[in-house]
């Protein structure tokens, strides 16, 4: 007889065989395209030659279907990760379960439970999740505020301001030492703390004055001073406020925060309640503060000399009783500027450091 190139039973059982072989691969017979393995339709994963995928009778299977991992929801061979009709209702999947946590989808980032939306938040152990937010609990259950650890170790930042969410992306003091903290939130501790925060924020120090007749180095050591070189959490989001600037009297509330502070009246130090600025993120703050000098014809001609300033050493002498009530405040910024060496900033904009 002929050689074998169709179903045939080899007296153990039927196999579609190609070339007189038991055939892997994909091919047709009168059901249409298959995949084969071994003679029979294919119900594992396999791989196709371009990928691996889950099959059942020779097809890449979308449905519920179980291999070493349990129980999963496939899309044609893959595990599911977006929203599935699975047969009772549509459900937002991630690697093939219904998913719980945090995502984004057509509509934005949402907070999901068992694969719906859950925009209340849910809870995952020491957790509370709600949206982009996390929240860490206390063991009685209450939302944890300040500098915490969680049962790892790591630090994370809860800001009282943002009702204990964590923070991500800023740099904080916590116990003397500097902390950058990630995308995660997780803090990670750095060496050089005061260089580590001046390093950071001065690219963007240096784009929000550049051709606004600001020096770099005396605004970043304002950051440095206004801050603590990062340690007051004024710095910290969700106020991202660190040059100490001051609200409107009548700022809408959720625009500031109301902290101490330290003014000087008529030379006499006094510790007095007041309204900070909030921002939406370091680039707003910064940016806000490269106009601020500008912002309305009172200011410009309140900081005329702060912007006609030829010198770093200018510019601090009087930023004093006009930016600042400290009267040594023009000796302390100058003091952060030699310290840093700062004035090597003031070169990216003016060649020669001065205007």
């Amino acid at each position: 007889g002929s050689i074998c190139n169709w179903w045939a039973d080899d007296g153990d059982d039927w196999y579609y065989f190609k070339d007189g072989k038991k055939y892997t691969g994909y091919g047709k017979d009168a059901s249409g395209t298959k995949f084969f393995d071994n003679g029979k339709y294919a119900s594992w994963w396999h791989d196709d030659g371009d990928d691996w995928y889950y099959f059942k009778d020779g097809e890449k299977y979308t449905g519920y279907g179980e291999d070493a991992s349990g129980i999963k929801f496939f899309d044609n061979g893959k595990y599911a990760s977006w929203w599935h009709d699975d047969g009772d209702d549509w459900y937002y999947f991630k690697d093939g379960e219904k998913f719980t946590g945090t995502a984004q989808d057509a509509s934005g980032t949402h907070t999901f439970l068992n694969g719906k939306y859950n925009e209340d938040g849910y809870s995952d152990g020491q957790w509370y999740i709600s949206g982009e937010n996390k929240y860490l609990k206390d063991s009685d259950g209450n939302i944890r505020t300040g500098f915490v650890t969680d049962s790892d170790g790591n630090l994370y930042f809860a800001s009282k301001f943002a009702n204990g969410a964590i923070q991500k992306n800023f740099f904080a003091y916590y116990n003397g030492s500097g902390y950058i903290f990630g995308d995660d939130g997780i803090g990670v501790e750095t060496d050089n703390p005061r260089s580590e925060f001046i390093k950071i924020i001065a690219p963007y120090v240096v784009s929000a004055v550049d051709g606004t007749g600001l020096f770099p180095s005396v605004a970043i050591a304002q950051a440095c001073l206004e801050t603590g070189f990062g340690s007051s959490t004024l710095g910290y989001p969700p106020v991202y406020n660190l040059f100490g600037i001051k609200a409107p009297s009548r700022a809408e509330e959720g625009s500031y925060v109301t902290v101490w502070t330290t003014e000087y009246y008529d030379g006499n130090k006094v510790d007095i309640k007041d309204k900070f600025k909030k921002f939406d993120n370091y680039t707003e703050a910064f940016r806000y503060y490269a106009g601020l000098f500008t912002r309305s014809k009172w200011l410009s001609e309140h900081y005329r000399y702060v912007l006609s300033a030829r010198t770093p050493q200018e510019a601090c002498r009087t930023l004093t009783g006009t930016y600042a009530t400290d009267p040594n405040y023009k000796d302390k910024l100058l003091s952060i500027i030699d310290q840093y060496d700062l004035t090597e900033y003031d070169k990216e904009i003016y060649p020669n450091g001065e205007k």
